[in-house]
C-alpha cells in the first residue's frame, strides 16, 4: 500500500474506498403472517383498544408487530397473500413510541397480483392508502400490474409498527416484509 492511501471500514469490517458513497444493503425479511381478521370491538379497530396492553392481548394471528432496529430512519414495506388475483386485502398500520398508545399511519388497500414470493404467495401489486395521519406521507411505489409494489416512509422515531387486517377476501395469509432503508 502506497504512503498516501487511506483505507476505510465499515463496523462490520468491509473496505470503502475514499471517496465512494457506501449505503450498506438490507435484506427483505419476512416479519410475520396474519391469518385472521380483526373487526369492529377488537384492538385496535375501536377508539378505547389501542392502547399496548390491548394490542399485546390481540390474538398473534390476527397481528404483526415490526420493531424497527433503534436508529431506523426509513423503512419499506411489501405484502404477500395467497388468495386471487385482483383481491383487494384492506390492512390498517399503525405505530406506537415504546409502550404507548398506538396511532393510525395510514389504512391501505393492497390489490394482489401474480407474480409468485415465497411461501406459494403472491406479491401485491398495487397499494392505496387513504387515511394518512403520518407527518410525512408514506410514498407508495407501485409496481407495474404484476409485479411487486413497496411502501417506503420514515419511521418518525417510532418503536412499533402494527399491521392488522379488516378484511383478506380469498387469502388464507398475508405475508408483511419489511427492510430498513436508511
Amino acid at each position: 500500500m502506497a504512503h498516501n492511501e487511506v483505507h476505510l471500514k465499515t463496523p462490520q469490517g468491509e473496505l470503502v474506498w475514499p471517496g465512494e458513497r457506501h449505503t450498506r444493503q438490507r435484506d427483505w425479511v419476512n416479519v410475520g403472517v396474519i391469518t385472521e381478521v380483526v373487526a369492529a370491538g377488537q384492538a385496535p379497530i375501536d377508539e378505547d383498544k389501542r392502547s399496548d396492553a390491548d394490542v399485546v392481548a390481540l390474538a398473534d394471528s390476527k397481528k404483526v408487530i415490526y420493531e424497527p432496529a433503534n436508529g431506523t430512519v426509513n423503512i419499506g414495506v411489501r405484502f404477500r397473500a395467497d388468495g386471487n388475483e385482483d383481491d383487494d386485502l384492506l390492512i390498517q398500520m399503525l405505530a406506537a413510541a415504546g409502550i404507548d398508545h398506538y396511532t393510525k399511519v395510514a389504512d391501505l388497500t393492497c390489490t394482489q397480483g401474480t407474480q409468485e414470493g415465497d411461501d406459494s404467495a403472491y406479491f401485491i401489486d398495487a397499494i392505496a392508502q387513504a387515511n394518512n395521519d403520518w407527518p410525512t406521507t408514506p410514498r407508495v411505489v407501485d409496481a407495474q400490474a404484476n409485479y411487486i409494489a413497496r411502501l417506503i416512509m420514515n419511521a418518525h422515531g417510532y418503536s412499533k409498527f402494527l399491521f392488522v387486517c379488516t378484511d383478506k377476501q380469498n387469502a388464507t395469509n398475508i405475508y408483511i416484509d419489511v427492510r430498513r432503508a436508511s
